[in-house]
C-alpha cells in the first residue's frame, strides 16, 4: 500500500506563516498569494536532535542516519559568492520536542504538540517558519533582519506510531535515512514531485520510501530555488477552446536520452515554469494529476 506524505499549514501572526512543503512539481513552497520561501543565502540551518531519538534505534546510527542525507543535499546545493548557498550543521541534542516558531531547527519522533500527532498514513512532516514581510521578526532571543519569504526555522516530525530504522532493506519499516532527506528538501523550500523515481516523490512503502538519491528533478529544483545558472522552460497550458488549465503535470524529457528530466504544475492562469535545467534538448508533455499523484495534493496557488 503506497502512503502518502502530507503536511499541515497554519498561520502563527500577521508576520509567520508556518508553511511546509506539501506541494507538486519541484517549484518552491508558496503561500495562497504565491510569496516563494527560502533560506537566505550563506544560511546555516543548525538542526538539533529532540534527545528521545527514534524508539528502538541506536541513537548514534540515527545521527549519522540524517547526517548522511543532509550531507546529500549540501552536495548538490548551489553556490552564492563561492560557497554553499545554505549548509547544515548539526547541533546535538535538544530538550525542545514541540514543533514551533523558537529558532531551534528540531527533529523529533516523538512530537508532544498536540497540533502535530499525525495521523495514520502520514509518515513525517516537515514545518518551515518564514516571514511574510521584508523587516525584523524575533525569533527566541534573536532579532533577525529578514527578506519577504525568508525561511529563518525548521522543524521535522516523524510520526511516533510508525516504525523506522536506518536499514532501508528492514521488512515493515520505514527508511530514517530517505525520509530524513525528502522533508529536509522540504527545509530547503521544495515541494514535491510527480516523478517518482524523485526524492522529494510523495508516495511510498516500507522498506523503500523514499529514495536516498538526488535526481534531476531534485537537483533542477535547488537550482531553481537558490538562484544557479541553467536552462528554462515556460509555456501556458490551455484547452482546445483556449481555457487556461490549471494543476496540469508538465514534464520535460531529455530528447538525446528520452529520460523524464524535471516536472513542474500549471498555475491558476495555465502557466508553468521549469528553471534549472542542463544543457539539452527537451520535448514538453502534459498530462492529468489522476494518480498516484492528483490534484488534491497541490496546495494554493494551483488547488
Amino acid at each position: 500500500m503506497m502512503r502518502p506524505r502530507t503536511c499541515f499549514a497554519l498561520t502563527l501572526a500577521l508576520v509567520l506563516t508556518w508553511g511546509c512543503g506539501e506541494g507538486l512539481g519541484y517549484t518552491q513552497s508558496a503561500t495562497a498569494a504565491g510569496l516563494r520561501s527560502r533560506w537566505g543565502n550563506g544560511a546555516i540551518i543548525r538542526f538539533s536532535f529532540n534527545q528521545n531519538f527514534a524508539p528502538n534505534n541506536n541513537n548514534d546510527l540515527v545521527k549519522a542516519a540524517v547526517g548522511d542525507a543532509v550531507r546529500t543535499l549540501a552536495a548538490a546545493m548551489p553556490l552564492a559568492a563561492g560557497v554553499p548557498a545554505v549548509r547544515f550543521e548539526e547541533a546535538g541534542n535538544t530538550a525542545v520536542n514541540r514543533s514551533g516558531f523558537d529558532c531551534v531547527n528540531m527533529i523529533t519522533f516523538t512530537d508532544t504538540n498536540p497540533e502535530d500527532q499525525l495521523p495514520s498514513g502520514v509518515i513525517a512532516v516537515a514545518n518551515t517558519f518564514f516571514s511574510l514581510t521584508a523587516g525584523t521578526v524575533q525569533c527566541g532571543t534573536q532579532v533577525i533582519n529578514v527578506a519577504a519569504g525568508q525561511i529563518v526555522d525548521a522543524d521535522m516530525v516523524f510520526n511516533n506510531r510508525a516504525r523506522f530504522s536506518t536499514a532501508i532493506q528492514a521488512d515493515g519499516v520505514h527508511d530514517i535515512q530517505g525520509i530524513a532527506m525528502h522533508e529536509a528538501g522540504h527545509w530547503l523550500g521544495l515541494n514535491h514531485t510527480g516523478i517518482q523515481a524523485a526524492a522529494m516523490s510523495p508516495y511510498g512503502d516500507t522498506g523503500e520510501f523514499p529514495s536516498r538519491r538526488l535526481r534531476t528533478d531534485d537537483i533542477a529544483s535547488l537550482r531553481n530555488v537558490y538562484g544557479a545558472s541553467g536552462g528554462t522552460i515556460s509555456g501556458r497550458i490551455t484547452t482546445a477552446a483556449g481555457a487556461a488549465v490549471k494543476g496540469a503535470h508538465v514534464v520535460a524529457t531529455d530528447m538525446t536520452t528520452g529520460v523524464t528530466t524535471v516536472s513542474a504544475v500549471s498555475e491558476q492562469d495555465g502557466g508553468y515554469r521549469i528553471g534549472g535545467l542542463p544543457a539539452g534538448s527537451y520535448g514538453v508533455f502534459v498530462e492529468p494529476l489522476d494518480g498516484p499523484v492528483r490534484l488534491s495534493h497541490v496546495p494554493e496557488p494551483f488547488g
